[in-house]
């Protein structure tokens, strides 16, 4: 608005007969265009910047599975995925300060005061100021079952975990899905309930469609893990398939249960 303001300026004198006044004016918003132009991002929205490298920082795996993530609930998708080549990654919710089992977090330090008592900084967005923060000491991890599900059908529900009591731990998913149309979506459902009220305390789904690169023969494949944290003590956590439309999907699905080992 200010350089609208004196860009009107030189006309409004030029208008009144007073051009050379107008002309001793006009270099004025024009330099104060060049010093203020920016075309990489907005100056009102600079939050919602987000520089690449608070994913290129992140490591692959933690303690021998993929790295798990957290922050604001996203999950990577069509242009870094497909485009950039990012791994599969889903970035699960973690608003609060009990929300520390995953390896690595996203997030505003204004958001999370505490952070720094359990995480430490890894890159932040210089624009931004988004932070991706480390766990100080990765959690231990002992995989107690895994479970292969292959699926050549059009079911709404294929179960990858029943229900089981709730406890913080990690739940590595990986696969692959032949010829999969983007416009015939499911979603891999993550969940943790009340088993005598119903309340959910945990629901995070993650499209592999659309979170995932496609290899050259037009297949996909990903490998991805999921924290679950503290409940109640009447939690139970489950994962599942969730095709809603009833697709024909045509893939294989490995769960693995991993155990979270404090010391």
């Amino acid at each position: 608005m200010l350089l609208l303001f004196l860009g009107s300026i030189p006309f409004s004198l030029d208008a009144l007969k007073l051009k050379r006044i107008a002309l001793l004016l006009l270099p004025f918003p024009i330099l104060l265009f060049i010093t203020q132009v920016n075309f990489s991002y907005a100056r009102n929205w600079k939050y919602e910047h987000f520089d690449e490298r608070l994913l290129t920082t992140i490591p692959l795996q933690v303690e021998n599975t993929p790295t798990s993530t957290g922050g604001r609930f996203w999950q990577i998708d069509n242009e870094l995925a497909l485009i950039h080549g990012f791994p599969t990654r889903v970035f699960q919710d973690s608003p609060n300060a009990a929300d520390t089992i995953v390896d690595y977090l996203i997030q505003f330090e204004e958001l999370r005061p505490a952070v720094l008592q359990t995480y430490e900084v890894a890159y932040q967005d210089p624009i931004s100021e988004l932070t991706l923060y480390k766990r100080k000491k990765f959690l231990k991890r002992r995989k107690v079952f895994e479970n292969e599900v292959t699926i050549e059908g059009n079911e709404m529900y294929y179960d990858f975990m029943k229900k089981q009591k709730a406890i913080p731990s990690f739940v590595r998913c990986s696969g692959s899905i032949k010829n999969p149309d983007s416009y015939k979506n499911y979603l891999i459902i993550f969940a943790a309930e009340d088993s005598i009220s119903g309340e959910k305390y945990e629901y995070g789904g993650l499209n592999p469609i659309n979170s995932s690169a496609r290899q050259n023969e037009g297949n996909i494949s990903f490998d991805f893990t999921y924290a679950f944290g503290y409940y109640p003590s009447t939690a139970k956590i489950s994962c599942y398939l969730y095709n809603e439309q009833r697709y024909e999907i045509e893939g294989q699905f490995k769960l693995e249960y991993y155990e979270i080992l404090f010391d």
